[in-house]
Parts: C-alpha cells; structure tokens; sequence
C-alpha cells in the first residue's frame, strides 16, 4: 500500500494530531486524476525519508501525514460536511493542517512534486531523520509506534 490515507468523515477527527496534508477531490475531476501521481510521489519520498518535521523554534517534532479525501462520496454523507468545513469550492483543494489546528491552504507554487515539497518545508522545515526526532514530538502528536492504527486507512 502506498502512503496515503483515505479519510472520511468518519476518520477526520485522526487530524487532530500531528501534521496533515489533504488533498480533497472528486473521482471525476481531471486536475484531480493528474495531481494524484504527484502527490502519491510526495507521499512515498516523505515517508520514505521518515515523514517527521521538526519545528525551527519550539524544537518539537511532529510526523507528517499525507491523506486524501473523497468530496463526492455518495456512500459517505459526512465527506460533504467536512469538505464544506474546511472551504472547498474547486478539485483538487490542498490544505495543511498542521498540529497546532491551524489550516494553511496551498496556494500560488506549482502544483507539482517540486512545488508541494517546497510547501511543505516552507511550512514545516525540513524532514528529519526520525532516530534524531526521537522524544521531541510534541504533546499529543502522533508517534512512530502509534502509527498501526493508521495502517487500515492507506489507500
């Protein structure tokens, strides 16, 4: 499995901790389908290269999670609700939800693997090795071990 969560509006409570990176689409949208290989590619270098972030001032760590949702899911009514919630009015809509609560929309780079990997270490400084990050994650971020009950939503 590739590392992207599939959230729902079952599931969206899970971005509660740690730092997320959503991609809301719809199945039918064109940008969406050529933006995913791109993002799948941003999924597979983060979490090869150990997906935590470690912030600049506050020295705290956090992992970085990578995740999609389905705005138009019939079978999930709820997906409507939280995409209503979190402003989206066009596919594919990029939105940093980082561990403080705060939402960051991904806006004016190149929507490309460049580009959202630069978005993401402007955001949230550069990835580091997770041996390094170890005992600095942040109250109440998701740690490395806790990762299995996240294991079930990748896509």
């Amino acid at each position: 499995a590739e590392p992207v969560f599939e959230l729902s509006g079952d599931t969206i409570a899970h971005t509660e901790h740690g730092d997320w990176f959503i991609m809301f689409y719809a199945p039918w949208c064109h940008y969406c389908k050529g933006f995913e290989p791109h993002y799948r590619r941003v999924a597979a270098h983060l979490r090869a290269t150990g997906d935590v972030h470690c912030d600049r001032s506050s020295g705290k760590c956090a992992r970085l999670h990578v995740a999609r949702l389905n705005c138009e899911d019939r079978a999930r009514p709820a997906n409507a609700e939280v995409c209503r919630r979190y402003g989206v009015r066009a596919y594919p809509t990029l939105v940093l939800r980082k561990h403080t609560g705060m939402l960051v929309p991904f806006q004016g780079m190149q929507r490309s693997f460049d580009g959202v990997l630069a978005f993401v270490q402007q955001q949230l400084g550069a990835v580091v090795d997770e041996a390094h990050a170890a005992g600095r994650f942040a109250s109440g971020d998701v740690h490395p071990e806790s990762e299995a009950r996240y294991e079930r939503m990748l896509v």
